[in-house]
């Protein structure tokens, strides 16, 4: 019997759009100024730009390298010690909350079909998300799903800005599964990446569905450990329905 069904966030339920993101950075950037200019530091904005960029690309190489995450102050201290600065404890937390909520404004887009999914699943089962995160926090990210209506669907939102703890670590999966009152052999996870969902979710007992956002239209032929591979978000209920879970018809 399937009791949970938890997604990835990033490529899964939600995509980023390439002018979004710059747009995001951009307004980041802008933030930032503002912060150190505060303090009577006037910033360059490209210099700005690019320390943004370095500390995402840490926070992508500590997540693939290490399986953890940077701390609300560790990522305020790496943005600025790429400036040359050193920060409070406090200002430094205050720091990457500011870059964080400069991207409310340009926010990524929920998929395709992800509110008529999450709708066909309400009562059926518990829902979580279980997701990384990078300059962008989780507060900020659960704040787009509510914007968009879907953050009501869930009952549990694992962050690894949180928690200091990514995928595929068994910690972020069986923490979620505790929170959702379900064991793993009661449970699905959702997800696009082999080597963060897939293989995450399989560590634990977790039968798992791998998205293929990247390739061609119906296309479900990969080397995979997942349980069963989708190309379209839609495509996960036709699963969950083969699996034994009777869905509510569409909405």
């Amino acid at each position: 019997m399937i009791r949970a069904v938890t997604f990835d966030f990033w490529d899964t339920l939600y995509r980023d759009d390439p002018v979004v993101l710059d747009k995001r950075r951009d307004r980041q950037a802008a933030m930032v100024q503002s912060f150190f200019s505060a303090a009577g530091r006037q910033m360059d904005a490209r210099a700005v730009r690019s320390a943004l960029d370095a500390t995402s690309n840490i926070i992508d190489t500590l997540r693939h390298r290490e399986h953890r995450s940077l701390s609300h102050t560790e990522i305020g201290q790496r943005v600025a010690q790429e400036l040359g600065f050193e920060l409070s404890h406090h200002d430094a937390e205050v720091l990457a909350e500011i870059v964080s909520a400069g991207g409310v404004q340009y926010p990524p887009s929920p998929v395709d079909g992800a509110g008529l999914l999450l709708a066909r699943l309400r009562g059926r089962v518990r829902l979580g998300v279980i997701s990384d995160t990078g300059l962008t926090l989780g507060m900020q990210l659960r704040e787009a799903m509510a914007s968009h209506g879907l953050a009501e669907f869930f009952s549990q939102f694992t962050w690894s800005d949180e928690t200091l703890t990514t995928k595929p670590s068994p910690r972020q999966f069986l923490y979620t599964l505790h929170m959702l009152g379900a064991a793993p052999g009661e449970a699905v996870h959702v997800g696009d990446l082999e080597d963060a969902d897939v293989a995450g979710a399989k560590a634990v007992g977790m039968r798992s569905i791998r998205i293929l956002t990247d390739g061609p239209a119906g296309q479900t032929s990969v080397d995979t450990a997942a349980d069963a591979v989708v190309s379209r978000l839609a495509d996960v209920a036709r699963v969950l329905n083969d699996w034994g879970l009777e869905l509510q018809e569409r909405v």
